[in-house]
């Protein structure tokens, strides 16, 4: 029986696409001539932060680019229904930020068998190229999601935050007034060169610390219960049962799926990343929504406590 050979959409995009006009040799060059926050009348970014700046923008650029390539159509689809649903560009003006739906869609979504990203597809297509920074920073948004900090000290563009679940203390870099001292967020902090830096905007929590980490404990305890419950199907066919090649292939799958799922901190990860389904933390958003400190929205409850959301609505997710 002959077996369907399936390419890693990386490796079909490097054979169709041109990658000197994906990625031409003065890239950072062409996103250093137009600093998008002078052209918009603004200040420039920080000193500190303009080189992280520069290769980020690079790269939202051309991972955004990929959506036009058919293997990320429904990629490019699922961007245009998020805008219709939560209106992250406005008006009117969204408590899901168009920088948070941008980077679900570039960074949280997999797709095919490989489960690639346009952030993906990134990082290995720069594996070769001599501009290390931009691989490398194209890795870390592959696996960027967002997470639990607590600021313990906030001036200027600086910030000393904890990792509220493993308690690692990170000193980062901020593009804009976001952090007050005390602060619990969850916010994309991302690695470029030795430091770590914060582009966009984070969500401002109003509940507990204590309340966030009971509840990453129970996605971590169903993932748990699932992985069992899975495990003690497989056990459970009689032995010397013959099963089709459907049968052997789903297996194999559920096999695959247990071994790259296993330890509740990955599964965690997979949860801050995607939740329960790719719409699960915008809904997440919509429905916590309690105001905003000059425009950086505040989250009220935990996404399974919708007695806890302000604006709950039953009939959706979470």
């Amino acid at each position: 029986m002959s077996s369907v050979r399936f390419e890693p959409i990386a490796i079909e995009l490097a054979r169709v696409l041109s990658l000197p006009k994906l990625l031409p040799a003065d890239l950072l060059e062409q996103e250093r001539s137009d600093p998008p926050r002078v052209t918009d009348g603004q200040a420039p970014w920080p000193a500190e932060v303009a080189e992280f700046m520069l290769h980020y923008m690079a790269l939202v650029r051309t991972a955004g680019k990929l959506l036009g390539a058919p293997p990320f159509e429904r990629l490019a689809r699922l961007y245009d229904q998020l805008e219709e649903e939560y209106q992250p560009s406005g008006p009117p003006q969204s408590p899901v930020y168009n920088s948070y739906a941008m980077q679900h869609v570039l960074a949280e979504v997999p797709q095919g068998p490989a489960r690639e990203t346009p952030y993906s597809v990134l990082a290995r297509l720069t594996q070769a190229d001599p501009r290390r920074p931009l691989h490398e920073l194209a890795q870390t948004l592959a696996d960027s999601h967002l997470d639990l900090y607590r600021v313990v000290g906030a001036a200027g563009s600086g910030a000393e935050l904890v990792h509220v679940r493993s308690e690692a203390v990170v000193s980062v870099l901020v593009t804009g007034p976001f952090l007050r001292d005390e602060d619990l967020v969850l916010a994309r902090v991302l690695r470029f060169g030795e430091r770590a830096f914060i582009a966009d905007a984070p969500y401002l929590l109003k509940a507990s610390a204590q309340d966030w980490l009971a509840y990453l404990e129970r996605v971590a305890g169903a993932h748990a219960s699932s992985a069992a419950d899975r495990a003690a199907h497989s056990r459970s066919l009689p032995a010397g049962a013959k099963l089709s090649q459907k049968q052997l292939a789903q297996r194999r799958k559920q096999r695959q799926l247990a071994a790259s799922e296993s330890g509740a901190g990955q599964a965690l990860v997979r949860h801050l990343k995607y939740g329960a389904s790719e719409r699960f933390w915008c809904e997440y958003i919509l429905q916590a929504y309690a105001g905003e400190r000059n425009d950086i929205v505040y989250l009220a409850g935990v996404p399974d406590r919708p007695e806890t959301l302000p604006h709950a609505d039953t009939s959706k997710e979470p």
